[in-house]
Protein backbone atom coordinates (compact mmCIF):
# COMPACT_ATOMS: atom_id res chain seq x y z
CA UNK A 1 0.00 0.00 0.00
CA UNK A 2 2.91 2.14 0.67
CA UNK A 3 4.51 1.78 -2.85
CA UNK A 4 0.99 3.30 -4.34
CA UNK A 5 1.17 5.97 -1.97
CA UNK A 6 4.38 6.97 -3.19
CA UNK A 7 3.43 6.41 -6.64
CA UNK A 8 0.62 8.82 -6.68
CA UNK A 9 2.59 11.75 -4.66
CA UNK A 10 5.34 11.70 -6.99
CA UNK A 11 2.54 11.58 -9.80
CA UNK A 12 1.02 14.68 -8.13
CA UNK A 13 4.69 16.64 -7.65
CA UNK A 14 4.69 15.75 -11.36
CA UNK A 15 0.99 17.11 -12.29
CA UNK A 16 2.04 20.19 -9.95
CA UNK A 17 5.51 21.22 -11.56
CA UNK A 18 3.81 20.76 -14.65
CA UNK A 19 0.60 22.74 -13.97
CA UNK A 20 3.24 25.92 -12.26
CA UNK A 21 4.91 27.39 -14.91
CA UNK A 22 1.73 27.30 -17.08
CA UNK A 23 -0.03 28.93 -14.74
CA UNK A 24 2.68 31.51 -14.26
CA UNK A 25 2.50 32.04 -18.31
CA UNK A 26 -1.23 31.98 -18.54
CA UNK A 27 -2.26 34.08 -15.88
CA UNK A 28 -0.86 37.33 -16.89
CA UNK A 29 -2.08 37.19 -20.71
CA UNK A 30 -5.27 38.42 -19.86
CA UNK A 31 -4.02 41.58 -18.44
CA UNK A 32 -0.80 41.90 -19.84
CA UNK A 33 -1.35 44.93 -22.02
CA UNK A 34 -3.00 46.84 -18.85
CA UNK A 35 0.54 45.98 -17.33
CA UNK A 36 2.99 46.98 -20.02
CA UNK A 37 0.34 50.54 -19.95
CA UNK A 38 0.08 51.03 -16.70
CA UNK A 39 2.69 49.38 -14.54
CA UNK A 40 5.77 49.59 -17.51
CA UNK A 41 4.46 52.98 -19.03
CA UNK A 42 4.40 51.65 -22.35
CA UNK A 43 1.27 53.16 -24.59
CA UNK A 44 2.38 52.51 -28.13
CA UNK A 45 0.96 49.48 -29.77
CA UNK A 46 4.02 48.73 -31.38
CA UNK A 47 6.49 48.92 -27.70
CA UNK A 48 3.42 46.85 -25.83
CA UNK A 49 4.22 43.78 -28.78
CA UNK A 50 7.97 44.25 -28.17
CA UNK A 51 7.53 44.18 -24.64
CA UNK A 52 4.98 41.51 -24.54
CA UNK A 53 7.79 39.27 -27.09
CA UNK A 54 10.29 40.64 -24.41
CA UNK A 55 7.95 39.06 -21.54
CA UNK A 56 7.59 35.54 -23.24
CA UNK A 57 10.64 34.68 -24.90
CA UNK A 58 12.83 35.68 -22.05
CA UNK A 59 10.44 32.37 -19.80
CA UNK A 60 11.50 30.12 -23.22
CA UNK A 61 15.32 31.32 -22.77
CA UNK A 62 15.78 30.22 -19.33
CA UNK A 63 14.25 26.64 -20.34
CA UNK A 64 17.10 26.39 -23.07
CA UNK A 65 19.77 27.39 -20.56
CA UNK A 66 18.41 25.00 -17.94
CA UNK A 67 17.72 22.34 -20.05
CA UNK A 68 21.53 22.52 -20.84
CA UNK A 69 22.68 23.04 -17.42
CA UNK A 70 20.19 20.84 -14.96
CA UNK A 71 22.14 17.37 -16.50
CA UNK A 72 25.11 18.60 -14.79
CA UNK A 73 23.27 19.84 -11.73
CA UNK A 74 21.75 16.49 -11.30
CA UNK A 75 25.45 14.98 -10.89
CA UNK A 76 25.75 17.44 -8.07
CA UNK A 77 22.04 17.41 -6.34
CA UNK A 78 19.81 14.72 -6.00
CA UNK A 79 16.54 14.73 -8.39
CA UNK A 80 13.96 15.47 -5.20
CA UNK A 81 16.34 18.54 -4.26
CA UNK A 82 16.54 19.79 -7.52
CA UNK A 83 12.48 19.24 -8.42
CA UNK A 84 12.57 20.92 -4.78
CA UNK A 85 14.59 24.21 -5.54
CA UNK A 86 12.57 24.34 -8.88
CA UNK A 87 9.07 24.73 -7.37
CA UNK A 88 10.53 27.10 -4.74
CA UNK A 89 12.77 29.72 -7.21
CA UNK A 90 9.71 29.48 -9.31
CA UNK A 91 7.30 30.60 -7.04
CA UNK A 92 9.40 33.22 -5.37
CA UNK A 93 10.54 34.60 -8.69
CA UNK A 94 7.10 34.45 -9.79
CA UNK A 95 6.12 36.41 -6.69
CA UNK A 96 8.78 38.77 -7.79
CA UNK A 97 7.67 40.05 -10.68
CA UNK A 98 4.69 41.99 -8.82
CA UNK A 99 7.57 44.58 -6.82
CA UNK A 100 9.13 45.35 -10.51
CA UNK A 101 8.50 48.13 -12.59
CA UNK A 102 11.29 47.07 -14.98
CA UNK A 103 11.00 45.35 -17.97
CA UNK A 104 14.01 44.14 -17.79
CA UNK A 105 14.22 42.81 -13.77
CA UNK A 106 10.47 41.62 -14.93
CA UNK A 107 12.30 39.48 -17.96
CA UNK A 108 15.38 38.26 -15.33
CA UNK A 109 12.39 36.77 -13.04
CA UNK A 110 10.60 35.63 -15.96
CA UNK A 111 14.43 33.67 -17.19
CA UNK A 112 14.62 32.46 -13.31
CA UNK A 113 11.14 30.66 -13.75
CA UNK A 114 12.21 29.29 -17.23
CA UNK A 115 15.66 28.03 -15.71
CA UNK A 116 13.82 26.37 -12.97
CA UNK A 117 11.64 24.92 -15.12
CA UNK A 118 13.18 21.66 -14.91
CA UNK A 119 10.61 19.28 -16.92
CA UNK A 120 12.87 19.40 -19.90
CA UNK A 121 15.71 17.39 -18.17
CA UNK A 122 15.23 16.27 -14.54
CA UNK A 123 11.40 16.01 -14.40
CA UNK A 124 11.48 13.56 -17.66
CA UNK A 125 14.06 11.56 -15.71
CA UNK A 126 11.27 11.37 -12.60
CA UNK A 127 8.55 10.40 -15.04
CA UNK A 128 10.64 7.27 -15.77
CA UNK A 129 11.62 6.44 -12.22
CA UNK A 130 8.13 6.23 -10.85
CA UNK A 131 7.02 4.49 -13.98
CA UNK A 132 6.41 1.18 -13.85
CA UNK A 133 8.50 -0.96 -17.01
CA UNK A 134 5.48 -2.82 -17.85
CA UNK A 135 3.46 0.36 -18.53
Amino acid sequence: MSHWFQQYCRILVFSYITFLPIFITLWCITILPEIISYNLGYSDVKDKGLIASYFFTSFFYGIIIGSLLWPTIVRHVSKRNCILMAIIFQGLFNAFQIYFNNIWWLCFCRFICGFFHNMNTVGKDFIFEFALPEY
